[in-house]
């Protein structure tokens, strides 16, 4: 099957995208940790003494997020998936 020109774009601007060399490198397994992380620095979502609930589990979601986080802070290990 030919790719479309717009395919071939996308994946080409995928493929260098910052974020996603990025994420590679960090061990993420998407880009979308970095957004998740903005957002917990701006919302204070994970704290010492929580209790996380993930219900249902994808790459690069914030169960990859807390655990990498908690973990540096010195709270629970990451687990699952």
């Amino acid at each position: 099957m030919k790719l479309k020109p717009s395919s071939k774009a996308w994946i080409h601007e995928h493929i260098n995208d910052e974020y996603v060399k990025r994420a590679k490198t960090e061990g993420y397994n998407t880009r979308a940790a970095y957004k998740l992380t903005e957002i917990d620095d701006k919302d204070k979502m994970h704290q010492l003494g929580m209790t996380i609930v993930v219900l249902g589990w994808t790459p690069g979601d914030w169960s990859h997020v807390a655990g990498r986080r908690l973990k540096a802070t010195g709270g629970t290990e990451e687990r699952g998936g």
